[in-house]
Protein backbone atom coordinates (compact mmCIF):
# COMPACT_ATOMS: atom_id res chain seq x y z
CA UNK A 1 0.00 0.00 0.00
CA UNK A 2 3.00 2.20 0.82
CA UNK A 3 4.02 1.76 -2.29
CA UNK A 4 0.86 2.67 -4.47
CA UNK A 5 1.13 6.54 -3.43
CA UNK A 6 4.73 6.96 -4.36
CA UNK A 7 6.03 10.59 -4.60
CA UNK A 8 6.39 10.34 -8.12
CA UNK A 9 2.52 9.20 -8.73
CA UNK A 10 1.04 12.23 -6.37
CA UNK A 11 3.39 14.53 -8.08
CA UNK A 12 1.85 13.71 -11.40
CA UNK A 13 -1.59 13.88 -9.98
CA UNK A 14 -0.58 17.75 -8.85
CA UNK A 15 0.87 18.14 -12.67
CA UNK A 16 -2.12 16.94 -14.00
CA UNK A 17 -4.89 19.17 -11.61
CA UNK A 18 -2.67 22.42 -11.67
CA UNK A 19 -2.50 21.89 -15.68
CA UNK A 20 -6.17 20.96 -15.85
CA UNK A 21 -6.78 24.13 -13.85
CA UNK A 22 -4.40 26.47 -16.27
CA UNK A 23 -6.70 25.60 -19.33
CA UNK A 24 -10.00 26.08 -17.66
CA UNK A 25 -8.63 29.48 -16.67
CA UNK A 26 -6.93 30.35 -20.27
CA UNK A 27 -10.91 28.74 -21.42
CA UNK A 28 -12.56 31.26 -18.69
CA UNK A 29 -10.71 34.05 -20.17
CA UNK A 30 -11.21 33.48 -23.53
CA UNK A 31 -15.47 32.92 -22.53
CA UNK A 32 -15.28 36.75 -20.69
CA UNK A 33 -13.65 38.11 -23.65
CA UNK A 34 -16.72 36.97 -25.90
CA UNK A 35 -19.21 38.82 -23.65
CA UNK A 36 -20.81 41.39 -25.15
CA UNK A 37 -20.42 45.07 -23.69
CA UNK A 38 -23.45 45.01 -21.69
CA UNK A 39 -22.08 41.85 -20.09
CA UNK A 40 -18.85 42.71 -19.79
CA UNK A 41 -19.99 45.49 -17.76
CA UNK A 42 -22.57 43.14 -15.30
CA UNK A 43 -19.74 40.81 -15.01
CA UNK A 44 -17.14 43.38 -14.14
CA UNK A 45 -20.21 45.71 -11.53
CA UNK A 46 -20.11 42.36 -9.71
CA UNK A 47 -16.70 41.92 -9.36
CA UNK A 48 -16.46 46.17 -8.65
CA UNK A 49 -19.54 45.28 -5.78
CA UNK A 50 -17.60 42.80 -4.49
CA UNK A 51 -14.25 44.62 -4.04
CA UNK A 52 -16.08 47.91 -2.87
CA UNK A 53 -17.71 45.92 0.25
CA UNK A 54 -14.44 44.58 0.89
CA UNK A 55 -12.74 48.16 1.49
CA UNK A 56 -15.42 49.56 3.05
CA UNK A 57 -15.08 47.12 5.68
CA UNK A 58 -11.39 48.11 6.25
CA UNK A 59 -12.28 51.90 6.15
CA UNK A 60 -11.47 52.71 2.68
CA UNK A 61 -14.85 54.36 0.83
CA UNK A 62 -14.47 54.14 -2.87
CA UNK A 63 -17.08 55.66 -5.54
CA UNK A 64 -18.31 52.22 -7.12
CA UNK A 65 -20.41 54.35 -9.86
CA UNK A 66 -17.01 56.09 -11.25
CA UNK A 67 -16.19 55.88 -14.47
CA UNK A 68 -12.34 55.42 -13.37
CA UNK A 69 -13.31 53.08 -10.71
CA UNK A 70 -15.07 50.77 -13.47
CA UNK A 71 -12.38 51.13 -15.51
CA UNK A 72 -9.71 50.31 -12.71
CA UNK A 73 -11.55 47.06 -12.15
CA UNK A 74 -12.17 46.12 -15.19
CA UNK A 75 -8.33 46.36 -16.27
CA UNK A 76 -7.06 45.35 -12.66
CA UNK A 77 -9.59 42.01 -12.18
CA UNK A 78 -10.56 41.84 -15.84
CA UNK A 79 -7.11 42.21 -17.52
CA UNK A 80 -4.31 41.78 -15.14
CA UNK A 81 -5.88 39.63 -12.29
CA UNK A 82 -6.85 36.58 -14.71
CA UNK A 83 -3.88 36.74 -16.75
CA UNK A 84 -1.89 36.93 -13.27
CA UNK A 85 -3.61 34.05 -12.21
CA UNK A 86 -3.37 31.99 -15.30
CA UNK A 87 0.96 32.49 -14.88
CA UNK A 88 0.73 31.34 -11.56
CA UNK A 89 -0.77 28.09 -12.18
CA UNK A 90 1.52 27.75 -15.20
CA UNK A 91 4.27 28.66 -12.32
CA UNK A 92 3.00 25.53 -10.72
CA UNK A 93 3.17 23.43 -13.35
CA UNK A 94 6.41 24.33 -14.03
CA UNK A 95 7.87 23.83 -10.54
CA UNK A 96 6.11 20.49 -10.24
CA UNK A 97 7.91 19.11 -13.19
CA UNK A 98 11.19 16.52 -13.42
CA UNK A 99 13.87 18.11 -11.84
CA UNK A 100 15.51 18.94 -14.88
CA UNK A 101 16.18 23.09 -15.07
CA UNK A 102 16.25 23.44 -18.95
CA UNK A 103 12.87 21.73 -19.54
CA UNK A 104 11.68 23.59 -16.48
CA UNK A 105 13.22 26.82 -18.62
CA UNK A 106 11.77 25.53 -22.08
CA UNK A 107 8.20 24.89 -20.55
CA UNK A 108 8.27 28.57 -19.48
CA UNK A 109 9.10 29.93 -22.37
CA UNK A 110 6.75 27.99 -23.98
CA UNK A 111 4.13 29.67 -21.45
CA UNK A 112 5.16 33.27 -21.85
CA UNK A 113 5.00 32.42 -25.89
CA UNK A 114 1.00 30.75 -24.98
CA UNK A 115 0.27 33.77 -22.58
CA UNK A 116 0.77 36.27 -25.57
CA UNK A 117 -0.87 34.87 -28.12
CA UNK A 118 -3.78 34.29 -25.64
CA UNK A 119 -3.51 38.29 -24.87
CA UNK A 120 -3.78 38.94 -28.39
CA UNK A 121 -7.15 36.77 -29.26
CA UNK A 122 -8.70 37.74 -26.43
CA UNK A 123 -8.59 41.21 -27.77
CA UNK A 124 -9.24 40.01 -31.98
CA UNK A 125 -12.46 38.22 -30.13
CA UNK A 126 -13.55 41.38 -28.49
CA UNK A 127 -13.46 43.23 -31.83
CA UNK A 128 -16.34 40.43 -32.76
CA UNK A 129 -18.30 40.73 -29.29
CA UNK A 130 -21.13 43.40 -29.44
CA UNK A 131 -20.01 47.03 -27.42
CA UNK A 132 -16.79 45.89 -27.08
CA UNK A 133 -13.63 46.90 -28.89
CA UNK A 134 -10.10 44.95 -28.58
CA UNK A 135 -7.34 47.76 -27.46
CA UNK A 136 -3.57 47.25 -27.80
CA UNK A 137 -2.99 48.72 -24.23
CA UNK A 138 -5.09 45.53 -22.95
CA UNK A 139 -2.61 43.16 -24.78
CA UNK A 140 -0.47 44.60 -22.78
CA UNK A 141 -1.94 45.11 -19.44
CA UNK A 142 -3.02 41.37 -20.17
CA UNK A 143 0.65 40.27 -20.90
CA UNK A 144 1.96 41.94 -17.71
CA UNK A 145 -0.12 40.09 -15.84
CA UNK A 146 1.22 36.78 -17.79
CA UNK A 147 4.82 37.67 -17.52
CA UNK A 148 5.70 38.62 -14.03
CA UNK A 149 4.78 35.41 -12.00
CA UNK A 150 6.47 33.55 -14.56
CA UNK A 151 9.69 36.04 -15.29
CA UNK A 152 10.18 36.11 -11.08
CA UNK A 153 10.53 32.28 -11.69
CA UNK A 154 12.43 32.34 -14.43
CA UNK A 155 14.96 35.34 -13.19
CA UNK A 156 15.24 32.93 -9.33
CA UNK A 157 15.70 29.90 -11.20
CA UNK A 158 18.65 31.52 -13.65
CA UNK A 159 20.19 33.02 -10.12
CA UNK A 160 20.21 29.54 -8.54
CA UNK A 161 21.51 27.64 -11.36
CA UNK A 162 24.37 30.60 -11.88
CA UNK A 163 24.88 30.04 -7.80
CA UNK A 164 24.82 26.19 -8.36
CA UNK A 165 27.42 26.77 -11.26
CA UNK A 166 29.92 28.69 -9.50
CA UNK A 167 30.01 26.26 -6.24
CA UNK A 168 30.76 23.37 -9.02
CA UNK A 169 33.57 25.48 -10.26
CA UNK A 170 34.82 25.83 -6.71
CA UNK A 171 35.15 21.85 -6.13
CA UNK A 172 36.40 21.54 -9.34
CA UNK A 173 39.53 23.27 -8.83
Amino acid sequence: MKNLFSKSIIKNIFVAIFFALFVLLSVMIIYFSTENGEQSSQTSGTVGEIVATAADSIGIHVDKNSDSYKNFIRKMFGHFGLFFATSLDAVLVTLLLKNNPHVKRIVSYVFLGYGLILATITEIIQTQAGERSGQFVDVLIDYAGFIIPLGIYLLSSFIIYRKNRKKCRMIEV
